[in-house]
C-alpha cells in the first residue's frame, strides 16, 4: 500500500482506485516504524498473557 492518500479529487482525474477509507487515512498518517513497534509490543503482550 502506498502512503499517498487517495481522495475523491484524485479518483476523478483517472485511475480506477477507490478513495481511501477513514481507517486507511489514519494508518497512512502514522509513521511505519510506530506501526511496527505497536504490532511487536501487542504481540508480546498477547503471548505473555496466555
Amino acid at each position: 500500500m502506498s502512503r499517498r492518500i487517495i481522495t475523491k479529487q484524485l479518483q476523478s482525474q483517472g485511475g480506477g482506485i477507490p478513495p481511501d477509507t477513514y481507517f486507511d487515512k489514519v494508518v497512512k498518517y502514522i509513521p511505519a516504524d510506530i506501526n511496527a513497534a505497536w504490532i511487536f509490543v501487542s504481540g508480546l503482550v498477547k503471548n505473555d498473557s496466555s
